[in-house]
C-alpha cells in the first residue's frame, strides 16, 4: 500500500481561496509570480484522469506517470 506524500501547511478556506494555484502557500516548488498569480492549466493525464500544475508542461510524461502511479 502506498500513502500519498502529506503537503505542509492549512488547507485554505474555500471562501477566501488564495489567487492562483490553491496549493502555491503549500507548494516546496510554487514558482513566484506564477503559481501565486494565475490558474494552473489543465494538463491530461489518461482517460479520465488530469491534474493542473505549470510544472506538469515542463515535467516529460513518462515522469509525470510514473509520480502519479507511486503516490496513488
Amino acid at each position: 500500500v502506498h500513502r500519498l506524500a502529506a503537503i505542509r501547511g492549512m488547507v485554505p478556506s474555500a471562501f477566501d481561496r488564495p489567487p492562483g494555484c490553491p496549493f502555491h502557500p503549500r507548494c516546496d516548488q510554487a514558482v513566484a509570480g506564477l503559481c501565486d498569480r494565475h490558474d494552473p492549466p489543465e494538463t491530461a493525464l489518461g482517460p479520465g484522469r488530469g491534474a493542473r500544475c505549470v510544472l506538469l508542461e515542463e515535467a516529460p510524461r513518462s515522469e509525470v506517470q510514473t509520480r502519479s502511479v507511486q503516490h496513488a
